[in-house]
């Protein structure tokens, strides 16, 4: 368990104590009924230096018995209310910045035929890095970032996405229930970082109707095309609709100047040369995901960022990195960094 105290708030005493604290709130509060079983099989799990492939194995390196562990996983009881503000309270007792990342794992199932809700999942482990298809779960997982060297989080909030559900209403959800936990604020705004696979229109335009206070920082194809404001024109004496529209941004070879640029060493990266379009946006269709039943399409403007480095990790090729940002902060090389320390 010494490996716990470094998390965030280093080593030595200040880790322990929030160790200690969390450990408490877990005990007193998280847990409900059979909250001794459940808090034991909860150390077995922190505890167990390899991957635990069955709950039995957790009775047997701890004070729980077998019968006791399985009646806790079947009549327990968690508060995952109270688990998110005490994750969330901790994190901010150590110090850590208001940065989370959002993103889905699978839980292949294969062998699991009468496991309800099983779907085709793409998981890693293909030949020469490419996914495999298996049946099983998929979970999105929230877990706020320590923003240094190694890889530690603090994970928040994790559920598993039925078949059924919307991944983006379900995004939109859980963002909106870490940022009334960690106490977020229109002038004190949460932000929040998401891989290429969400939709960053759909996502930005649903936390604007439901006035949620967070920033977004979306990974965007570099092949999609973006859209100035169009210019404004004398109305047309026979009249007709305004344009909706202006000038063609092509993420891939922009045309237009930018209006905004920054550049300067970046650890291991070398030279980072960061570019910025404000008030910009994606030409929405009927077939656009989410946008279907719309009477009338929106125009949802963001800020695009084009981010070249020197050079990346060896095992990465370096290129353009296209963001779609949605928020407040205006510190473009803060952005990218923040976003490259998650997600290289």
């Amino acid at each position: 368990m010494s490996s716990v105290t470094g998390v965030g708030a280093g080593h030595g005493e200040p880790g322990l104590i929030l160790l200690d604290a969390w450990r408490r709130e877990l005990y007193e509060g998280v847990l409900g009924s059979r909250s001794r079983t459940l808090f034991s099989l909860v150390d077995g799990l922190a505890v167990d230096q390899g991957r635990c492939g069955c709950p039995a194995h957790l009775s047997l390196g701890t004070v729980t018995g077998h019968a006791a562990a399985y009646r806790a996983l079947r009549d327990g009881e968690i508060d995952t209310g109270r688990a998110l503000r005490a994750a969330c309270e901790i994190a901010a007792r150590s110090g850590l910045p208001r940065v989370y990342a959002v993103d889905t794992t699978a839980w292949p199932r294969p062998n699991a035929p009468t496991s309800p809700d099983r779907q085709p999942q793409y998981t890693p482990g293909g030949p020469r890095g490419s996914a495999l298809i298996k049946t099983g779960w998929r979970y999105q997982h929230v877990v706020r970032l320590t923003l240094t060297p190694d890889s530690w989080v603090v994970p928040v909030l994790s559920d598993r996405v039925a078949s059924g559900d919307d991944l983006v209403q379900v995004t939109v959800d859980h963002i909106a229930r870490v940022c009334a936990a960690d106490g977020a604020r229109p002038a004190d705004r949460s932000l929040f970082l998401l891989d290429s696979g969400y939709p960053a229109a759909r996502i930005t335009h649903l936390l604007r109707e439901r006035k949620i206070p967070a920033d977004v920082l979306v990974r965007l194809a570099t092949s999609q095309t973006m859209w100035t404001r169009p210019e404004r024109r004398a109305a047309h004496p026979l009249g007709g609709r305004p344009r909706r529209h202006g000038f063609r941004l092509a993420l891939r070879e922009p045309g237009l100047p930018a209006d905004a640029g920054v550049s300067g060493p970046l650890d291991i990266y070398g030279t980072v040369t960061v570019r910025a379009w404000h008030q910009v946006h994606p030409k929405l269709t009927r077939s656009s995901r989410g946008f279907h039943d719309q009477q009338t399409l929106p125009i949802v403007e963001g800020t695009v960022l084009l981010a070249r480095v020197q050079h990346l990790r060896p095992s990465r090729r370096a290129g353009d990195l296209a963001l779609w940002y949605s928020g407040t902060r205006y510190d473009l090389l803060t952005l990218v960094m923040t976003y490259l320390a998650r997600y290289d």
